[in-house]
């Protein structure tokens, strides 16, 4: 008998401090006016977890620990890269919640559904984290919501219907380096002004330069709808100086690339990095200068620096046409012993050569003969010039076309091609680039030839990207 009391009392003292356990707020968290008000801002978490347990890290949040019926959690300040949908499901009274703070996170990615359990959400702070995109269905059923905040995110445009659940919002502020007023947000603008929705005035374009700086709100929702694929600016030229899509830079040195394109009114040009418009400084800043036939806008970085390192876009604009021409810059150390991935492509085919070490590096050749292998050397940090000799063509028209350079007189290219008769859609990429410049280094031509030789080659599905050459040369 005293041993199955001494059972009972062992059961009961476990069950008292399993309630104890489960009743007390197990979280770093400070708890404010009577336990309605939850601080867990500045807290390190990274996660937020369902079910608590013990011996658990200290980098999770368990939303199941805090009890009572909360109207305000504060979770800013944290390392949060998501949030699902069932982040808050474990809250043990979510329809009390009134106002969310997750502002100041790093946040890349928020789940269809994730506010779901939040029916009385009035308030929501997603401000200074790193989303680039929205779901369609990240806000959907937060229809108490009044207040929204997304400033600080490098948000561009918005899928149809984002914001369509939330008919009782009156307040919303997206102050972003890279939002783009075209017809991707028109829906946007028509759900501000057909729920009377203030805007702050943070919410301005930054895209295009036309609009930089406007207030979203003032702007016209049919203006935004004929916005997008209305332009006709086809350059002759659009090229980049040096014309490698990836560039290896040393921090310390000094590195200039220039933006080049065919001369005409009313065109903008900017860089950017990482689609973010550039603001001179004395390290880094652009120089525009023109002649007679082409408009140029260099860029100097002096001295490079590791933070130089992502994607550097030549951002061109025309009326309603917007051109970009992007290469990724690499910092690396002077005596390194690895060469970057980057992307070749010649008359033999296109060769992505990996991240490889110093020394003789190999790769297939993309169309045969079997067993070939071209060849390149990656030298304290850079890429050779690569040996594809015994690679075969990528066919018998580009060999038949380099053949003609070779031999043939310049007044012969065009009666060439017209002989050849091969159909302009099939041609490749490298291919079309080719005949460009076939056509623009030809002489002797009538203007009827010249023509003729145009409209042959603008059939080319990759014309608008790839054909160029010295005096003739088409991109987007």
């Amino acid at each position: 008998m005293k041993r199955f009391n001494r059972l009972v009392c062992l059961l009961t003292v476990c069950a008292a401090f399993l309630i104890i356990l489960v009743n007390c707020n197990w979280t770093p968290c400070s708890y404010l006016a009577e336990t309605t008000v939850v601080d867990c801002s500045g807290q390190r978490f990274n996660r937020i977890a369902q079910i608590a347990r013990l011996k658990a890290p200290i980098s999770e949040f368990y939303p199941s620990t805090i009890g009572g019926q909360i109207h305000l959690l504060n979770l800013s300040g944290n390392a949060f890269q998501s949030i699902n949908s069932s982040s808050f499901s474990s809250l043990r009274h979510p329809e009390t919640l009134e106002i969310l703070d997750i502002s100041h996170n790093a946040l890349m990615f928020i789940s269809p559904g994730a506010f779901r359990t939040l029916s009385n959400l009035k308030i929501l702070l997603v401000n200074d984290n790193q989303l680039h995109a929205l779901d369609r269905l990240s806000f959907v059923e937060l229809e108490s919501l009044e207040e929204l905040n997304l400033d600080s995110n490098p948000l561009s445009s918005f899928p149809d219907g984002t914001f369509a659940s939330l008919g009782k919002l009156r307040r919303i502020s997206i102050m972003s380096n890279q939002l783009s007023c075209d017809c991707q947000i028109a829906h946007l603008l028509r759900f501000i002004k057909d729920q009377q929705v203030q805007v702050s005035d943070r919410t301005v374009c930054i895209f295009p330069h036309s609009l930089r700086g406007i207030e979203v709100a003032r702007l016209s929702v049919k203006a935004l709808k004929r916005s997008c694929g209305k332009g006709d600016f086809n350059p002759a030229v659009f090229d980049l100086e040096p014309t490698s899509r990836s560039l290896v830079v040393y921090p310390g040195d000094e590195k200039n690339i220039t933006c080049k394109v065919s001369k005409s009114n009313n065109v903008q040009m900017e860089w950017l990095k990482n689609n973010v418009p550039l603001a001179d400084s004395s390290r880094l800043f652009t120089t525009y200068y023109n002649d007679s036939e082409f408009l140029y806008l260099k860029l100097s970085l002096n001295p490079v620096i590791w933070e130089d390192e992502g994607d550097w876009t030549c951002y061109v604009e025309q009326d309603r046409s917007v051109l970009r021409n992007t290469v990724h810059m690499t910092p690396v150390l002077v005596n390194t012993l690895y060469c970057v991935q980057e992307w070749h492509a010649d008359e033999k085919g296109e060769i992505i050569w990996a991240v490889s070490k110093q020394g003789l590096v190999t790769a297939k050749c993309p169309n045969g003969p079997a067993n070939a292998r071209a060849y390149r050397r990656c030298k304290y940090g850079k890429w050779e010039i690569p040996d594809t000799s015994r690679c075969a063509y990528t066919s018998p028209l580009i060999k038949h076309f380099l053949t003609l350079l070779q031999h043939k007189q310049t007044s012969q290219y065009v009666d060439e091609l017209f002989r050849i008769k091969r159909r302009p859609i099939e041609m490749s990429a490298y291919e079309t680039r080719l005949v460009g410049w076939l056509i623009g280094n030809a002489t002797g031509l009538s203007s009827r030839q010249m023509l003729a030789a145009l409209n042959f080659v603008l059939q080319s599905e990759f014309v608008r990207t790839e054909l160029n050459g010295n005096n003739c040369y088409f991109a987007v």
